[in-house]
């Protein structure tokens, strides 16, 4: 079933006292100048379709004590009517009273509030919103995921950032051992040092010792070989212990000089002055191993960062999937992540003509029962946008409401202090 509306009956609701119209033709154009109560007939006819979403605060005109609206759509007549005590609404068929009447008004209606020149002024991401909520097209979870994950992203990304900048561009201490020297190690070479340069010191006192010992024979020697003849057992006993204590010597020295190399191995300055410097060169390991630390820490980053954007383009594939599944009402017309696009350019990029039959196409689709359209700012609309908005109409069999501040040629209706005028074309 589509429906127009053939009548409206107004009494004493908001500004108007007594209005009554018949349309003719597919553009019903409501003028007059501001506050004479054009506004109230296209609010009228939204508080009896749409019910308590769309009732005014105070919708009884001042002075009177009952305010009606009635609204014949061709297969049913909408009446509904407003006392102190509230506001009650009739619908009637062809076969008498609806028991339900709002609930039949709420399927033949979705939204009489769309009104296409607002769908035009739009922020782009809002027109994309009410085009999504048109097609059905629910990618909301999606989306959270998104900014969320991009939120994650973000924070990674700075905790990248100051790892990066703590680090450094490299190792604070290039020069420094790859590991550090525990403390015991360097003593326990300084003890083996100690003890290696004490033994060749003792070494060399049996040297001078047995050197001595050495003089003291030759010296004998020489003693006895003046009375070698006299003597002659006596030398031959000295020569022996001289051979003797030669040999020791010789003994004493090759130790001495073992021990000697022993300690040039164990070089007791170098590793006092190792030991001097152990604190210095183990707090430039410890720096250069929390250097390797923070650009490990920071590579994990930035592969999370990396994973992150991977889940992110899956979630935008995932919403892309959605929008190229879902139905629109006109051709060419499609939502992207900027707003809504018509044959592949923004749509506030289109020609004007081109806006408005889109947005009047849009407006058909949320109520493709009820052909009727609300148009509150028809002023904007220049003589080329009302001709092409009354020829879309006639195409789409809808009937097209335009409220229009002034006086208008061709009005169906003209407002003048609560009254239609009787300037207006016949109505």
């Amino acid at each position: 079933m589509s429906s127009k509306i053939i009548r409206l009956d107004i009494l004493n609701f908001k500004k108007i006292t007594a209005v009554h119209i018949e349309p003719k033709g597919s553009t019903v154009i409501v003028a007059g100048k501001n506050k004479q109560g054009k506004s109230t007939v296209l609010d009228a006819i939204q508080a009896a379709l749409e019910g308590r979403k769309s009732l005014p605060e105070d919708p009884i005109r001042h002075g009177a004590r009952k305010a009606e609206i009635v609204l014949d759509i061709g297969d049913v007549t909408v009446s509904r009517t407003f006392t102190k005590k509230g506001t009650k609404l009739e619908v009637r068929g062809a076969n008498g009273k609806i028991a339900s009447p709002q609930a039949a008004l709420d399927s033949l209606t979705q939204s009489l509030t769309f009104d296409p020149l607002a769908f035009q002024r739009m922020e782009s991401k809002e027109r994309a919103r009410v085009l999504r909520e048109l097609a059905g097209l629910d990618t909301s979870e999606e989306e959270a995921k998104i900014a969320e994950t991009m939120e994650t992203r973000r924070a990674v990304k700075r905790e990248a950032k100051a790892l990066d900048a703590k680090a450094g561009a490299g190792a604070p201490h290039p020069g420094a051992p790859l590991q550090k020297t525990p403390m015991s190690e360097v003593l326990a070479r300084l003890d083996e040092a100690t003890a290696s340069q004490r033994a060749a010191h003792e070494a060399q006192e049996v040297v001078r010792k047995r050197s001595g010992k050495a003089l003291e024979s030759r010296q004998t020697v020489e003693k006895i070989e003046a009375q070698i003849e006299r003597l002659q057992a006596r030398l031959e006993e000295w020569t022996a212990a001289r051979t003797k204590e030669e040999e020791a010597v010789r003994c004493a020295v090759a130790e001495a000089e073992t021990l000697e190399a022993a300690s040039r191995v164990h070089d007791h300055d170098d590793i006092r002055q190792e030991l001097d410097t152990l604190e210095d060169t183990n707090a430039k390991v410890e720096a250069n191993h929390k250097h390797e630390e923070l650009v490990a820490e920071h590579r994990a980053k930035e592969d999370e960062v990396d994973r992150l954007t991977e889940t992110i383009d899956e979630l935008r594939e995932a919403v892309s999937a959605k929008i190229e599944a879902a139905s629109f009402p006109v051709d060419g017309l499609a939502v992207d992540d900027d707003g809504v696009v018509f044959d592949g350019v923004p749509f506030e990029q289109a020609s004007g003509a081109e806006r408005l039959k889109v947005s009047a196409a849009i407006g058909l689709a949320l109520n493709p029962d009820l052909r009727i359209l609300l148009i509150r700012d028809g002023s904007l609309l220049d003589d080329d946008s009302m001709a092409a908005l009354e020829v879309f109409a006639e195409e789409n069999d809808a009937q097209v409401w335009i409220e229009c501040v002034g006086h208008r040629e061709g009005a169906a209706i003209e407002m003048v202090d609560g009254h239609a005028s009787d300037d207006g074309d016949e109505f």
